[in-house]
């Protein structure tokens, strides 16, 4: 038996904003190439259902229901859906301070254009954090900003962990 506890190395970011929750539809047969020249903020994307490919350089990456996609600054590519069905997304754009010595281990995730993608085991809970963001945002009752900010911080911890 082994009694060994895991420790991971240790992590913070610092988010000073978010700049736009939405749920978004790409209609079927659709190429968006919005972020082409590259994006201007960091974001996460949750797909609710149908598929996609968001071609960054030469890498395709997939993105079918319950995929989890982390989509750094300055990252191009485009969004081609080439199916018959419509494709579903909640995005949350946000802005991120890199900073090496507090990023730790992410750093190398938040400073680079790479797309990282995770097929998440736990759907429900993905979709209802992503849903209850949204739901914050658009209430836009006082004090939404940081209500959003806590429940982005968990979603960025529960990803990256």
């Amino acid at each position: 038996m082994n009694n060994e506890i895991k420790i991971l190395p240790e992590y913070d970011i610092n988010i000073p904003s978010i700049i736009l929750v939405h749920k978004y539809e790409y209609t079927s047969h659709s190429t968006s190439s919005i972020y082409e020249s590259g994006r201007m903020s960091y974001g996460f994307v949750y797909v609710i259902e149908g598929n996609a490919e968001y071609v960054n350089g030469g890498e395709d990456i997939q993105a079918e229901k319950n995929t989890i996609l982390f989509l750094p600054e300055k990252s191009r590519y485009s969004v081609i859906n080439k199916t018959d069905k419509s494709f579903l997304h909640f995005t949350v754009n946000f802005c991120i301070i890199p900073d090496a010595d507090k990023n730790g281990v992410l750093y190398d995730y938040i400073s680079k254009d790479k797309i990282l993608s995770l097929k998440t085991a736990n759907p429900a809970f993905f979709e209802a954090m992503f849903l209850k963001l949204l739901t914050i945002w658009n209430s836009k009752k006082s004090g939404f900003h940081l209500e959003a900010k806590a429940q982005l911080y968990q979603l960025a911890n529960e990803f990256f962990s």
